[in-house]
């Protein structure tokens, strides 16, 4: 069994969606010769999900370290609009001007817990995964006093390339960082065939050492075939039940807001809560929190808190529709969201408000629901009738689902490739350890 330094900020008892794609690593490697030593932050988080410790291998090593100042600043609130707009704008701008994250202040910590663990001359690879992104500075450090150790960085989401980066001087830093650590790293995996096209295009990458390694779900996650598939029986008189779970920051609040005009026209129509309740479960900006007001006091919109992951499963397993909010840019067109491929093994119709791009293709080649543009209002009360046209007439149904194609993405099979691209990587070839 060979052993892997694994470097992630997020990892359990931490909860939220970036924490899934690491825990399922760290669970699965094994089973394909690679043994995970995990340095991660110390404590729970903002979001802890404690339950989420029974995943991890009894084994398991764990390094947790912490650092002053090195916790996440947030431009979302999570259970009402308290402070307003304003002020996480506010935060959001004076974010981005921390290169690359303000988690920057735990490398120094990570590094020195690194470097103390590779002294016992066991581990055969690193990996790095991020956001947050400074996690792969601490990577690029240790690579280069560590030449022939291979290092593996995993990109869960676009860097400099990313929507959020809006003022010039911090681009330029966060571009010449990201191309460091492409230039250094041995392999770079993402999480999309778009994204790597763009990181090869845009940052000048290596074609050769590049890959893309989707996100997925697990199928030990849901209990019986019948979750996945999405049985339901049909009772007319209930509503339309639509749940969303996840994230829409501030700064991401205009991609909802066709939704939310829909839901709006809708209601102005004569529809109500006996027609469709909408669960928003999670963390929202505050602008939602007030686009939805007089919806939430209509009792057709509800938003929710953060909730530990097996309870927003069962939220989900309940829903009628699962509903999918993606910006209408071009990174809205490239990523897949995280929370997709557990739609997708649900089985629940999907209600995409998203630009046609890698996402909406997955849906359609599934035939797991509708999509409409997140700035046509139209098209989503279109698609809105005719899920409650289903509805009404029973036809509402679970997606029949492929599961071959379904395959491709299981949590085991995706550390598999992991493991194969880990593989390639022994012996380790050494970079120059001059100037990067």
């Amino acid at each position: 069994m060979k052993r892997v330094l694994l470097i992630a900020y997020d990892f359990p008892p931490r909860g939220g969606t970036g924490v899934f794609r690491v825990l399922k690593f760290a669970r699965y490697l094994p089973e394909w010769g690679w043994q995970p030593v995990v340095i991660t932050i110390d404590g729970a988080g903002p979001h802890p999900d404690p339950g989420l410790l029974a995943e991890l291998p009894a084994d398991l090593e764990v390094l947790r370290v912490s650092a002053p100042g090195a916790g996440r600043p947030s431009d979302v609130v999570t259970s009402s609009p308290a402070g307003g707009a304003a002020p996480a704008k506010w935060r959001a701008s004076l974010r981005q001007w921390i290169v690359p994250d303000p988690q920057i202040a735990w490398v120094p910590v990570a590094v020195q817990a690194a470097t103390k663990r590779l002294r016992q001359g066991d581990i055969a690879a690193m990996i790095t995964s991020g956001p947050p992104f400074s996690t792969h500075l601490a990577g690029w450090w240790l690579k280069r006093r560590h030449p022939r150790l291979p290092w593996l960085m995993d990109m869960r989401d676009l860097w400099s390339e990313g929507a959020a980066q809006h003022a010039l001087v911090p681009y330029k830093l966060n571009r010449m960082l990201e191309q460091r650590c492409l230039r250094l790293a041995d392999r770079t995996t993402v999480v999309s065939e778009g994204i790597r096209d763009l990181t090869i295009r845009r940052l000048d990458a290596d074609p050769a050492r590049i890959s893309t390694l989707t996100n997925g779900f697990d199928p030990s996650d849901f209990p019986s075939a019948s979750d996945r598939t999405g049985t339901h029986e049909h009772v007319p008189a209930e509503p339309l039940r639509l749940r969303y779970v996840g994230t829409i920051a501030e700064s991401r609040a205009v991609s909802a807001q066709g939704c939310i005009a829909a839901l709006h026209q809708l209601y102005s129509e004569g529809i109500d809560r006996r027609h469709m309740q909408v669960q928003l479960i999670g963390s929202f900006g505050a602008s939602i929190h007030n686009a939805a007001a007089r919806l939430i006091n209509a009792g057709i919109v509800e938003i929710l808190p953060f909730m530990p992951h097996a309870r927003a499963l069962e939220r989900m397993r309940e829903a009628d529709v699962l509903l999918l909010v993606l910006m209408d840019d071009w990174e809205g067109r490239i990523a897949h969201s995280n929370k997709l491929f557990e739609y997708l093994a649900l089985g629940r119709p999907i209600l995409a408000v998203a630009p046609e791009g890698e996402a909406t293709r997955l849906i359609a080649a599934q035939g797991a629901g509708l999509s409409a543009s997140p700035s046509d209002t139209p098209a989503i009360v279109a698609a809105l009738r005719q899920f409650m046209a289903w509805h009404v007439a029973g036809e509402l149904s679970g997606t029949a689902l492929d599961p071959q194609r379904l395959q491709q993405f299981h949590r085991r099979e995706l550390a598999s490739q992991l493991a194969r691209l880990l593989d390639d990587l022994q012996p380790a070839a050494a970079h120059p350890a001059g100037r990067i």
